[in-house]
This record gives structure tokens, C-alpha cells and sequence, in this order.
């Protein structure tokens, strides 16, 4: 295929350097994205297949393609992205409207996202759950945790189930308080029935409350040991309820960053266990690596024993307590009973330690992968692991799509990037003439009157002493602003400018925005 790239005089340089081979046409114009299809008529390009135009042009190239005889196509926005769609041309219809860029971003989604759906459906799994594939070939799934479940009446459960079905969660885990009973285990299993056809699991060490659970029909149960296992486990193998199994009892309990740590920021006593842990709060010292292992081995297998289905979870230890040693722990069962499936507590890591959550999560669910984990396991308790459960489902949707190709995570068509880009666009040539930005300027009151910018459940709040405008776009509120005649001034609509984006990338990127402060 004959290709020829079309551009202006100040990306010339750049186009010619990622054009591939192809041929470069410089049209009479200093901006790509102001040539018209008059201009390119005027030059009259003979003998291509293919006619790439800049991707930020807007104008219809339609009746010029047909005075050329010849298809002419957007390209990227950006000249740099030329050198990964050119090569690409041949298997991919460009548009007219779309730019290439945007167009093979969709289409590399797409697949990734046809590629995960057929890898789901022919995986064999090591167990189901709800007719939800859980371990063997099947993608990692996402356990998403309602701490202290519980304690919400219908309304407050159905939102929070909600919201953590839209980030992606696979199964719903309700949380059990110490100070529950079994009616209230049994009223919040029937409300999260109701609220969600996904898998709901009732999550306590306390017998009478999993004896509620199973009795309510939860469809799995945390956790068996041995202090419980010999009550509740001829119970859930009659209902045929599989069970996560952990250690212990004694030291070792898979410790819970809700009820064992405390992740505040603020917490006096900083992070560790807590000194008065409640009864279903065994003592937390640090057993040796063969107690431990010993420990998941015999309550498996005395779960086992009465027909559990089960799930085992050697316990991840936190950051500087022993993290390292508890994957390698996870490695070595899963070498020795490759037909379980584990269960792996990524909260106990994500929570306790001040990093991005995203990172964090995606690099846990890696070494999940690699250890041979089946479940990912987090409650989305603080505030900066919010999003845990989205980040999760994203990074399992990559780790499938790279055992598939065997190859690592990335250029899947699938990524947690979202500070950071993939590849960064060239900078400006340095100024030859230019005015140092001064900080001199004094502001004057609008007399039109102020706003007072905020933001509420995932939207940006505009408020006037005449209206109050809501919406998700800074463009758009600006753009009611200038309609309503509500500023006068070029400086306070540069400044209701600032503030209206600074409120939307907060939003995006799932943080706290207060007017007049650093975002």
C-alpha cells in the first residue's frame, strides 16, 4: 500500500521521522490541524491508496476524495503515533471522523475485552460458585468486602452493593461485626440476595453467625478453622456451601485490616494489632513459617473430611511483617494441591501501606497470578485504597490476557495507568522571543458576583446567589456560566476556568477538590 502523510511546516520534522516509509506532503500552512481540502486539491497528489490526513482536522474531506480518486483518511492527533498506525494499515479500516489513534485505542480494547470473554468461557474451573468460575483456567475474581455489613439498614446495603457491582466486583463478601447476631446475619445476607445476582459470602470465625450464614443460603462462607471446622463444616457440605479455609486458631489468623490494624492516618498507636482484639479476634504473635503451613495443610484437609468444597487461604502477610515469605508460602501449596483455590488477601497489603492503590494493586494481583491465586480478596476500607476493587478487576483482566500470550502485562489493550502515560508526546521547541510570566496582577470582584465551587457524588457543584449549576464537564458548566450572563470579567472567567478543571481531573481521578487549593 502507497501511503502518503499529509501535514503542515512546524510538524514536518516530526511527521517525516515517524511517518514508516511513507511519503510526506508539506502543505502552504504552519498548523496540521488548519489544512483544508482546497489546499490539498491545489497540490493534487497522484499514485496513492492512501491519503492520511492530521487527526485534529475537522473539515470534510469527502468530495476532495472523490475529485483525487484516491481514500483519505484521518491519522493520529499526534505525529509521533504515526510510526504504530502506519504499520497497522493493513489490517484496520481508518474513518473519516475518527482519529486512528482513538480508533485502534477502541479497537485494542474490544478485542481485549472479546479475548477475556472467550477465555472465560473455556476455562475449566476448579470449583463454581453461583455459576461463577473460581480458579483452574478462569480469570482471577474480585471479592469486594462490606465491612461491618451488618450495621446498614436495606437502603445503605443495596448502594454499596451497587457501587461495588459497577466497579466490577465478581462476588460480594459481607463483613461481619463482632458484636452481630445470628438475625442480623441473616437479614443482611437477604438483603444482598436481593440487591445482586452475584455470589454473596458471609465472612466470620464466629460458629453461631456461620451457622446464620448457611442458614440464610450465603453462597460461601469465611473462614474455617480449627476452632469452627467440626461444627460448621458437616453444615456447609450438607448445603453444599464451599468454604475459605484459613489457619489456626491461635497466632494464626489472617489478619483483617478493618478489625486487626488500624489504617488511620491519625491512629495514635500507628500501624499494628490492636490491643484489646475482640472474641473472634485471636492474639496476633508471629508463628514460624512450618506452624504456618502445617496449620492451612491440617484444616484443609479436616474441612475436607466432611466434604467442604473448599478454599484455602495461607494467609498474606503485611508490608515489613512478613509479605515476602507469605507468597512464597501461597507458591508452595499451590505446588502441592494445584486443584484448590486460594484465596488471596490483597487488602492486608493495599491497606497497610501510605502508596497509590493502583500500583500497588496491580503489581498484588502479578505476583497473585504468579502464586496461583484464584480470588482477590479487598474491603475498600480507607480512603486511599477507594477504587480497590475497580484497579483489581482491571489488573485480573490483564493478567489472563498475559498468561494467555505468555508474555508480561502490558500492551494488552488493558491498563492501570493513570498518572503516568504509556508514551509522552514531544515538547514544545524552546521560545525565541518571549515575556516572563508576572505575579503582579490584582484581582477586582466580578460584579456580576462570585461562585462557590465544590463537588458531590461524582459531580461538579457551581454555585451563584442567582443559580445553582451542576454537571460533570468543566467545558460545559463554564459554558451555562457564559450563557446565563453570569461573569463579566476575563479574569474571573479565567479563573472559574482553573477551578472547574482542577474540580474535574479531582473527580476523575477519585480525589478530594477544595476551592483555592492545590489539587
Amino acid at each position: 500500500m502507497k501511503v502518503l502523510v499529509v501535514t503542515g511546516r512546524l510538524a514536518e520534522e516530526m511527521v517525516r521521522n515517524s511517518a514508516n516509509g511513507a511519503d510526506v506532503l508539506v502543505l502552504n500552512v504552519d498548523v496540521a490541524a488548519f489544512i483544508t481540502p482546497r489546499m490539498l486539491l491545489e497540490a493534487a497528489p497522484e499514485g496513492y491508496d492512501l491519503i492520511l490526513i492530521p487527526g485534529a482536522i475537522t473539515a470534510d474531506f469527502g468530495p476532495a476524495e472523490q475529485k483525487l480518486g484516491t481514500k483519505i483518511r484521518l491519522g493520529p492527533k499526534h505525529a509521533v503515533d504515526l510510526r504504530y498506525v502506519i504499520p497497522l494499515l493493513d489490517e484496520v479500516t481508518l474513518s473519516r471522523t475518527v482519529p486512528a489513534c482513538t480508533l485502534f485505542e477502541g479497537r485494542m480494547r474490544e478485542e481485549a475485552q472479546a479475548k477475556i470473554k472467550e477465555l472465560e468461557r473455556l476455562a475449566v474451573p476448579a470449583l463454581t460458585i453461583k455459576g461463577l468460575k473460581i480458579g483452574g483456567q478462569s480469570r482471577i475474581k474480585v471479592l469486594a468486602e462490606i465491612v461491618d455489613a451488618t450495621r446498614f439498614d436495606e437502603a445503605e446495603l443495596r448502594a454499596k452493593i451497587s457501587r461495588y457491582e459497577a466497579q466490577g466486583a465478581d462476588m460480594i463478601d459481607l463483613g461481619i461485626p463482632l458484636d452481630a447476631n445470628p438475625e442480623g446475619v441473616k437479614r443482611a445476607i437477604s438483603y444482598a440476595k436481593k440487591a445482586t445476582n452475584l455470589p454473596v459470602s458471609v465472612d466470620t470465625l464466629d460458629p453461631d453467625l456461620l451457622e446464620a450464614g448457611i442458614a440464610a443460603s450465603a453462597d460461601l462462607i469465611l473462614s474455617l478453622n480449627q476452632a469452627n471446622a467440626r461444627r460448621i463444616g458437616p453444615l456447609a457440605a450438607k448445603a453444599r456451601i464451599p468454604a475459605v479455609v484459613i489457619p489456626g486458631p491461635e497466632s494464626t489468623h489472617s489478619p483483617d485490616p478493618c478489625t486487626d490494624f488500624d489504617p488511620r492516618p491519625d491512629s495514635k498507636s500507628g500501624l499494628g494489632p490492636k490491643s484489646n482484639p475482640g472474641p473472634s479476634s485471636e492474639p496476633r504473635s508471629k508463628p514460624d513459617e512450618s506452624y504456618h503451613k502445617a496449620g492451612i495443610e491440617e484444616n484443609v484437609r479436616l474441612a475436607q473430611s466432611f466434604g467442604v468444597e473448599v478454599m484455602a487461604d495461607p494467609v498474606l502477610n503485611p508490608p515489613l511483617q512478613g509479605l515476602v515469605k507469605s507468597a512464597y508460602r501461597y507458591q508452595e501449596f499451590h505446588r502441592a494441591h494445584p486443584e484448590i483455590p486460594l484465596f488471596f488477601g490483597v487488602g492486608n497489603v493495599t491497606e497497610l501501606i501510605d502508596a497509590d492503590s493502583p500500583g500497588v494493586n496491580a503489581l498484588l494481583t502479578a505476583m497473585g497470578a504468579e502464586v496461583g491465586a484464584s480470588v482477590l480478596f479487598t474491603p475498600e476500607y480507607s480512603d486511599k485504597a477507594k477504587g480497590s476493587i475497580r484497579e483489581l478487576k482491571t489488573a485480573s483482566d490483564m493478567m489472563i490476557l498475559a498468561q494467555d500470550r505468555k508474555s508480561p502485562p502490558k500492551d494488552l489493550g488493558v491498563d492501570l495507568l493513570i498518572l503516568k502515560e504509556k508514551r509522552r508526546l514531544p515538547e514544545n521547541a524552546a521560545p525565541q522571543d518571549f515575556v516572563e510570566a508576572g505575579d503582579g496582577y490584582q484581582w477586582e470582584m466580578d460584579p456580576k458576583g462570585c461562585f462557590r465551587i465544590g463537588t458531590f457524588e461524582g459531580k461538579i457543584v457551581a454555585e451563584h446567589r442567582k443559580i445553582t449549576i451542576v454537571g460533570t464537564s468543566a467545558t460545559e458548566i463554564l459554558n451555562t456560566i457564559i450563557d446565563h450572563g453570569l461573569v463579566t470579567r476575563l479574569d474571573h472567567a479565567g479563573y472559574l476556568g482553573r477551578e472547574l478543571e482542577k474540580a474535574e481531573i479531582a473527580l476523575k481521578l477519585g480525589r478530594s477538590y477544595s476551592q483555592d487549593e492545590s489539587l
